[in-house]
């Protein structure tokens, strides 16, 4: 697919703020064009954007092709493919799910959505989105002096981590 990146996706029960910094380092680390921030409104900040995840579940006969091609075809925006059989969407404040709610049909995907609040931050210029993943970085250990994990992202500690877990020794 076209313009295609890895995606990795992070539950985690944090604020917005929080979800925002994570998604920020991930994004830097990586050196991703966009990441997505987005809590469930339970957790949700009242300033924040209002936002829905979307999850299709795509029945095991569907093939890859067939579902990328349908998802295409609708013009399901910011999806990623979690596996063979699962596609998770977000919608910001105002999109439609005109094009979810079609791509599910044509698939007979059945549908899960979560409302809450969230936001896209990011450039397809990786130059620019690495600035605005800076800024956020920035504001946010400016905020929390004392855990600051932007030190370690380049860091043969992390390069070489053995671990999954990207918390700080206390």
């Amino acid at each position: 697919m076209s313009g295609a990146e890895n995606s990795i996706v992070v539950k985690a029960p944090v604020s917005l703020e929080e979800m925002r910094y994570v998604m920020a380092l991930l994004g830097r680390y990586a050196h991703q064009k966009f990441v997505i921030a987005f809590v469930p409104q339970d957790a949700a900040a009242s300033r924040a954007k209002a936002a829905e995840m979307v999850l299709l579940r795509v029945p095991q006969k569907t093939s890859r092709t067939q579902m990328e091609q349908v998802l295409d075809a609708t013009g399901v925006p910011y999806r990623t493919l979690l596996d063979e059989h699962r596609v998770v969407v977000y919608l910001p404040e105002g999109a439609s799910d005109a094009p979810v709610r079609k791509a599910a049909r044509r698939l007979g995907a059945k549908i899960e959505v979560k409302r809450g609040s969230g936001e896209i931050v990011g450039d397809d210029d990786r130059g620019k989105a690495s600035t605005a993943y800076d800024r956020i970085i920035a504001e946010y250990e400016s905020a929390h002096p004392g855990k600051p994990l932007s030190p370690k992202l380049w860091s043969r500690e992390w390069r070489d981590a053995e671990s999954r877990t990207c918390t700080t020794a206390e």
